[in-house]
């Protein structure tokens, strides 16, 4: 609607340039997620950002059920601060992995841990609404050491793109991408744990046949009633008890694996029907062979470079990114925001349990400080009606994409200065597309073409209808999503840069990639033939 139609939460507010975040967000958030998850990832980057020296406040909001982004530039004189931050990331950036390992990764394992060990079913009402208060405090540290690990590694890492491509010319951009992979990380350890798993089942073959031929919400309780069965499922506990913290977006209603396991066992029954070579773990060793195999071949051209020192010493800095970038979102991405549903859950048991809403779920409905209210006085609202509205309102906002921006245009000092190159390309150039044309026009994220069948989901919940070489079709795709990969012949995205996480994952699996097309799940039909040209960054619809 007209910009006069925006219920502003702050006054001011309509002055400052609002981006839909669509890669972090790219369904309607719930209230507890937003009235929770908002003010927290504000807070926490804001605290990084100055700990870099960026003056700057990022605000993060809700409006009309989106979740928007707000980058409020303090000081617009670049050139006064800018060497400052320069400095201090270059300082960060010499031993960051080890650091990473040393000293942020224990303090996220213990913020987890608080969330995680505290006694939720016998803690008194004040206690439960104390926890719930320490898990805001709790997540607003998790993203200020999420942006301090990140924000670093990918700068240097866009900026690796920007030298290279300045030395060897634009067409040239995807090696840079391909000195990045082939490095261990989180996620594709999960990938290969689940593809090993798809091994132990094939090796009992009542426990295959029964994964193969059974509904998949069915296949966990008959695992129970035979003894393979049984060692199997142990097996499976392990795994989700290692792996299983993830879900499919940065949204607390959405059940983790470790709850709910279908998505890993339908993607493990797909795993059945895959040949040995598809084993993701043999896709990293391929993906650092042709790492290792282009930097030998690459190397005297680097050398020759006029800006060649600049390029040798940035890569092993740059390096670091595939480990940082995929751990960090092993641990705070998916682990730290599954972990903050415990609270919320115990609340809407006990609220369920006293009638004041339907099911415990309902909980997500409510914002932070009426799930306190309600517990305290479960009968002083009619809680189930607000519910029963705001979950309409939430369907409703789900069925229409929001506007990319809102408020007063983006300051320009961000927009082109260039030593922010390297955080476009982790975003990706927003695309405005030609509706009459049948390309779309992308970030190139992993160099191959493919023409395929066209899968086209829009949450997780879906994406067990993905068949062996057809092209995922998605918004965005978090850590979750990457066993899909194995199986996918390609993958397309609406949002995101060449340094996304989909781009990572698909150069890790080589499987050909265009990212941040903005409008790819919308014009693209399920079903339709599409060809994926990851090197050029286009996708074209083809004729029936």
């Amino acid at each position: 609607g007209p910009a006069g139609a925006i219920a502003w939460p702050e006054p001011g507010y309509e002055d400052l340039s609002w981006v839909w975040d669509q890669m972090h967000f790219p369904r309607p958030a719930t209230p507890y997620s937003a009235s929770l998850d908002c003010p927290a990832m504000g807070a926490g980057v804001t605290t990084a950002s100055r700990s870099l020296g960026l003056p700057l406040r990022v605000v993060v909001c809700n409006i009309g059920g989106y979740n928007y982004g707000a980058t409020d530039l303090l000081d617009p004189d670049l050139d006064a601060w800018m060497p400052h931050v320069q400095t201090t990331v270059m300082g960060r950036l010499d031993g960051l992995l080890d650091r990473w390992h040393d000293t942020w990764l224990p303090e996220v394992q213990q913020l987890n841990g608080r969330l995680r060990e505290f006694d939720y079913a016998g803690a008194s009402t004040a206690g439960l609404i104390a926890q719930i208060d320490e898990s805001r405090r709790i997540r607003e540290r998790a993203w200020d050491i999420h942006m301090q690990v990140v924000v670093p590694i990918t700068l240097v890492a866009g900026e690796l793109e920007n030298v290279w491509e300045a030395a060897f010319g634009a067409e040239r951009g995807g090696e840079a991408l391909a000195l990045l992979q082939g490095f261990p990380n989180k996620t594709m350890e999960a990938g290969a744990a689940l593809w090993a798993l798809s091994r132990e089942a094939l090796a009992a073959p009542a426990v295959a046949k029964l994964i193969a031929e059974t509904p998949v919400r069915r296949i966990v309780p008959l695992l129970a009633t035979t003894d393979d069965g049984r060692a199997f499922k142990a097996k499976l506990d392990a795994y989700l008890e290692a792996y299983g913290w993830r879900s499919g977006a940065f949204e607390f209603a959405d059940p983790a694996w470790i709850e709910d396991p279908s998505m890993a066992i339908a993607t493990m029954r797909d795993y059945l029907k895959q040949p040995d070579d598809t084993d993701p773990a043999r896709r990293a060793a391929r993906a650092a062979a042709e790492r290792d195999e282009l930097f030998a071949r690459v190397s005297p051209e680097i050398d020759a470079a006029p800006n060649g020192a600049l390029l040798r010493g940035m890569l092993p800095l740059a390096q670091q990114y595939l480990t940082i970038q995929e751990d960090h979102n092993f641990y705070i991405d998916q682990m730290n925001t599954v972990l903050m549903r415990l609270p919320a859950l115990e609340a809407g048991r006990r609220l369920a349990a006293a009638d004041a809403i339907a099911l415990p779920d309902d909980v997500f409905f409510l914002t932070v400080d009426e799930v306190g209210e309600a517990l305290e006085a479960p009968s002083a609202r009619a809680w189930a009606e607000l519910i029963a509205e705001r979950r309409a309102a939430w369907n409703r906002q789900a069925e229409a994409p929001p506007p990319p921006n809102l408020g007063a245009p983006p300051p320009l000092e961000l927009a082109v200065d260039p030593r922010f190159n390297g955080l476009a390309r982790f975003f990706g150039e927003v695309r405005v597309q030609d509706e009459s044309s049948n390309v779309l026009v992308g970030n190139a994220a992993c160099r191959g073409t493919v023409t395929a069948r066209a899968c086209v989901v829009q949450t997780l919940d879906e994406a067990h209808r993905l068949q062996p070489g057809e092209i995922l079709v998605c918004p965005m795709t978090m850590p979750a999503w990457t066993p899909l990969f194995a199986i996918a012949g390609g993958v397309v995205t609406d949002s995101g840069g060449s340094l996304s996480h989909s781009a990572i994952v698909a150069r890790e699996y080589g499987v050909p990639c265009v990212v941040g097309t903005t409008s790819a799940t919308r014009r693209i039909a399920d079903g339709q033939r599409i060809t994926v040209d990851g090197a050029a960054g286009t996708v074209t619809i083809e004729p029936e």
